[in-house]
């Protein structure tokens, strides 16, 4: 089924959960999607605040802490859509970054992944593993440094280029990227590195990934 499947893996995220949906709701008018929430056996009230707030997202609560990977493959095999969004619930998205990523992935068909560049709070750009070439580190020192001079915060130098990897923070790609499976993540990896197993299979199909 053609649209966007949106999965958000939460853990004690009750505090940003909120602001994070909403975002996304905003941001995806227009284009067909789902919500759905794994929530890795929280000790807040993420649950009941999603349950109560949004009422149409679909969620998963489990009975203990699987992971960030493992709660993605979960999400991933309750998913209908042919493409998948996988963003924290730390991040709030703007008007235009997910339109910009969905209309990149219909225009261009060779490329399997995409993802944005992403700011922490204070607006100050985040220097992902997308960034590991000289290109990319001198784009972020500038940046960095015009922040400071104006606070300006918007993106100067927006090149599109092909990366090796991303952070899983927030990617957005092709539901077949890995072919029929469901496990795009290694679950014996509860946090952090998943990166490093995923990106080299979606090269190895032949795919591009584009930051």
């Amino acid at each position: 089924m053609h649209g966007l499947s949106v999965i958000v893996v939460t853990w004690n995220s009750g505090r940003e959960i909120v602001a994070c949906l909403r975002s996304l709701k905003r941001s995806l008018r227009g284009i067909s999607h789902e919500l759905i929430v794994v929530d890795n056996h929280s000790g807040d009230n993420t649950c009941n605040t999603i349950f109560r707030c949004f009422p149409s997202v679909r969620l998963i609560c489990n009975r203990t802490n699987t992971g960030f990977g493992a709660g993605n493959n979960t999400g991933l095999r309750r998913s209908r859509y042919d493409h998948i969004l996988l963003i924290n619930p730390d991040t709030v998205a703007n008007a235009h970054a997910l339109r910009t990523l969905w209309v990149f992935l219909q225009e261009h068909p060779a490329v399997g992944v995409v993802g944005p560049e992403q700011m922490n709070v204070a607006g100050r750009f985040l220097f992902t593993t997308s960034k590991l070439s000289v290109g990319g580190v001198l784009t972020f020192l500038i940046e960095s440094v015009l922040w400071r001079l104006t606070s300006a915060r918007r993106i100067v130098f927006s090149p599109i280029i092909v990366v090796k990897q991303l952070n899983a923070g927030c990617i957005m790609a092709r539901r077949d990227i890995l072919g029929a499976t469901h496990q795009w993540f290694d679950p014996a990896l509860l946090f952090y590195g998943e990166e490093f197993s995923f990106f080299p299979r979606v090269c190895a199909r032949g795919l591009k990934i584009y930051f």
